[in-house]
C-alpha cells in the first residue's frame, strides 16, 4: 500500500512497524509523507484506530477510539498561493459526476491526539517584523493535545465536540483548553457555546457562527470568512493577549468585558462592548478595527458612549502599558473621576479624540491628536480645548482665579 501511495503521489511515503488485529484494531508507526518539496508534510510517531469492520459494509464507518501521537504536521502556501496538500487532492480528485446524495455516515466516539505540532506558512503574505507578534500567516503551534468527538458526519452535514483543547504558539499566546459543539454544512459552522481558557483568562462565547462562500475560502480564513459572536461577560487578563499588543505583557490586573462580534478577522465590529479594568476604568464602546492582527496597520474607529478613569488608575494603567514608571501631575486629583463621551479614529499609534471631558471641575470640548510612538512607549498630545465655565483655579489650588472661558 506504502508503495502504490509513493507511485501516485509521486512523492515519499514511508512507514515502520503495523499491527492488525482481526477485525477491528490497527497500530502503526513511524508514518512519513513528503511533500512535493521533499520537506515534511506529515509525520504521526504512533497511531492506534479501534472501529466496528462489519459496519463498514453498510456505509457506516464508526470509529470507537482514534488516537494519533508525535503528530507533526507542515502546510505550505506557495507565492502562487498553491499550498503543498494540492498534489495530494489532484491525485485522488475523479471526474465531477451528477452529484448524488450520499448514505455514507461517519461516527467518531473519540479522537484523540497528543504531543503534535502543526506549522502554517503562508507565502503570499510578508511576515511580521516583531517576532514575539502573533503572525496568522505564519502559524507555529507545539503541545496540541486534542480530544473531540464525532457524533454525526455524512455528506454536507457535521456534528462534534471538542472536549479539549490546548496548544501554544510561536509568538507566546497559550491556549490552556478549549471546549465546545460544532455543528457543521455546507458554507458553514455553528458553535453554540465555546469556552475559551488561556493563563489568566476565560473567556464565554455564545452563538459563533463563520460562514463563507465555499470551502476554497478557508485558505484565507482571515479575509473570506465571516464571523459572529455574542461575547459574555468574562473575565480576562490583558497579558494573556500581548501576541497581538507585545505592550499587555505587563497589564496582569483581571478586566471584566461583555459584547457583540461581527465581520472578518482583519475587518471586524463589537458592539456594545463594556470593558472594566482596575478599581475605575470603564469602556462602554461600538469600535470597528480593520487590519487586525497587524496592530501597527490596525485602523480604528470607535464610537465612546461612556470611558470613566480617575489620575490614580490612569497613571496605572499608562505605567503598564509603556512598561516604565510614569507620574501624572498631582493636580490631576483634583478633577476627580474624569468621563469620556466621543469619537475617538486612527491607528493605535496615532489618534484623534473628538469628543466631550466631564470633570469635577467643569465640562471640556476636545479635538485632540494622541500619539503612542516608540512602540506605545512614548505618549505625546496636541489639539484644542474648549469650555466656557471651568475652575481653573481649584485645580492650580491658586485664589487669584476662579472659573474660566477659553
Amino acid at each position: 500500500v506504502v508503495s502504490q501511495l509513493s507511485q501516485k503521489l509521486n512523492t515519499k511515503v514511508s512507514i515502520g512497524k503495523v499491527d492488525y488485529q482481526y477485525f477491528n484494531r490497527f497500530r502503526f508507526d513511524s508514518l512519513y509523507v513528503e511533500d512535493q518539496h521533499r520537506d515534511t508534510l506529515l509525520f504521526v510517531d504512533k497511531a492506534y484506530a479501534d472501529f466496528n469492520l462489519w459496519k463498514f459494509f453498510k456505509g457506516k464507518f464508526i470509529f470507537n477510539d482514534i488516537e494519533l501521537d508525535h503528530l507533526t504536521g507542515n502546510m505550505v502556501i506557495d507565492t502562487a498561493g498553491v499550498s503543498n496538500f494540492d498534489f495530494i487532492v489532484k491525485a485522488f480528485s475523479k471526474p465531477e459526476k451528477p452529484k448524488t446524495k450520499s448514505n455514507i455516515e461517519f461516527n467518531f466516539k473519540n479522537i484523540k491526539l497528543t504531543n503534535s505540532r502543526f506549522k502554517f506558512t503562508n507565502l503570499t503574505h510578508a511576515p511580521v517584523k516583531d517576532l514575539a507578534r502573533f503572525d496568522v500567516n505564519r502559524m507555529n503551534f507545539s503541545d496540541i493535545n486534542l480530544n473531540i468527538k464525532v457524533d454525526y458526519l455524512k455528506s454536507d452535514s457535521l456534528l462534534a465536540g471538542i472536549r479539549s483543547l490546548s496548544m501554544k504558539e510561536r509568538s507566546g499566546l497559550q491556549i490552556t483548553n478549549l471546549e465546545t459543539t460544532i455543528h457543521g454544512w455546507k458554507t458553514g459552522f455553528h458553535f453554540p457555546h465555546l469556552d475559551l481558557s488561556l493563563p489568566n483568562s476565560k473567556l464565554t462565547l455564545d452563538s459563533v457562527r463563520m460562514t463563507y462562500d465555499s470551502i476554497a475560502n478557508l485558505k484565507d480564513v482571515l479575509n473570506k470568512v465571516k464571523w459572529t459572536a455574542e461575547i459574555k461577560p468574562s473575565k480576562v487578563s490583558l497579558s494573556d493577549f500581548s501576541a497581538f499588543v507585545p505592550n499587555f505583557s505587563k497589564m496582569k490586573d483581571p478586566a471584566t468585558i461583555k459584547g457583540k462580534l461581527s465581520g472578518r478577522i482583519n475587518n471586524f465590529r463589537i458592539k456594545n462592548m463594556e470593558l472594566t479594568y482596575g478599581n475605575s476604568l470603564t469602556l462602554k464602546t461600538d469600535v470597528d478595527l480593520n487590519g487586525f492582527p497587524n496592530i501597527d496597520e490596525t485602523f480604528i474607529y470607535a464610537k465612546i458612549k461612556d470611558f470613566h478613569i480617575n489620575k490614580a488608575d490612569a497613571q496605572d494603567f499608562i505605567s503598564q502599558l509603556s512598561n516604565r514608571p510614569v507620574i501624572l501631575p498631582k493636580e490631576l486629583s483634583r478633577l476627580g473621576m474624569v468621563k469620556y463621551s466621543g469619537n475617538i479614529t486612527g491607528f493605535f499609534s496615532n489618534m484623534v479624540a473628538y469628543g466631550n471631558i466631564t470633570t469635577d471641575l467643569g465640562n471640556l470640548n476636545t479635538d485632540i491628536l494622541i500619539k503612542l510612538e516608540n512602540k506605545l512607549k512614548d505618549l505625546s498630545y496636541n489639539g484644542t480645548i474648549r469650555t466656557d465655565n471651568f475652575q481653573l483655579g481649584r485645580l492650580l489650588a491658586t485664589n487669584t482665579l476662579g472659573k474660566v472661558a477659553f
